[in-house]
């Protein structure tokens, strides 16, 4: 009874840091988040099952008590791995999610060298997503910046997490707008970016179009839309 009993305590506790292992992998949203150590447990358990019942056949039935050991090992071990999985997070075993806090906005751009037939939008409307697990601004998406051309022109601005002064900026034409069988345009690139209280001002100069190489900023690209894009992009965001 004493190896019958510290088989058992082994096998909770090895249960219980099984589902705990699994748990925090799902909680971390890795690729195929706790499959592993699910898979390894159930190996486990169903080997120790299936020698138990070979062996109960073996013996016509008759139980002794290595196969009950076994059977009562395989299913400490599950429930134990139960027991870890559903008491981890309330144990500090998981990684919280990170929390995103949203906003409406609005947004304004404003070019700085005509582009070719941009009507700018004043006040556009735009989301404003923080930093995770903070209050300061992140991302902000600004939905109709105006019609360059034929197409409505959106943005999305995020300022660098390494210094308050940069940032990218990416420009793209609403596919929507766009005839059936177009490519979609799209200009990416480095901004200066200044912000407060929620509000900013993203200056970028001669950001290029992607996907073209053979552009040079400035000229135009063979199905209308310019090689490069100038301008100001300023927005405000409302409390979270």
């Amino acid at each position: 009874m004493v190896v019958f009993g510290i088989v058992a305590i082994g096998a909770v506790v090895a249960g219980i840091f099984a589902g705990r292992e699994i748990a925090l992998e799902q909680s971390r949203g890795m690729f195929l988040a706790g499959a592993v150590p699910m898979f390894l447990l159930a190996m486990v358990v169903v080997g120790l099952g299936l020698v138990g019942l070979v062996s109960l056949g073996v013996r016509r039935g008759r139980l002794n008590v290595a196969i009950g050991t076994l059977f009562a090992t395989a299913g400490l071990l599950a429930g134990g791995a139960v027991v870890g999985w559903a008491s981890a997070g309330a144990t500090g075993g998981t990684e919280p999610v990170p929390v995103v806090l949203q906003a409406a906005g609005t947004a304004t751009l404003t070019m700085a060298a005509d582009p070719g037939g941009f009507a700018a939008r004043d006040g556009g409307a735009a989301t404003c997503e923080s930093e995770q697990d903070g209050r300061g601004v992140a991302i902000v998406t600004a939905r109709d910046l105006g019609q360059l051309g034929s197409g409505t022109l959106r943005a999305r601005v995020s300022p660098s997490a390494d210094g308050p002064d940069g940032g990218r900026v990416e420009l793209w034409i609403d596919g929507a707008d766009l005839p059936e069988g177009a490519g979609q345009p799209f200009w990416l690139g480095s901004a200066a970016i200044t912000r407060s209280d929620g509000a900013g001002v993203a200056t970028f100069i001669d950001v290029g179009r992607e996907g073209d190489p053979a552009l040079v900023p400035g000229s135009g690209a063979a199905d209308g839309w310019p090689a490069s894009l100038s301008g100001t992009l300023i927005w405000s965001c409302q409390p979270w």
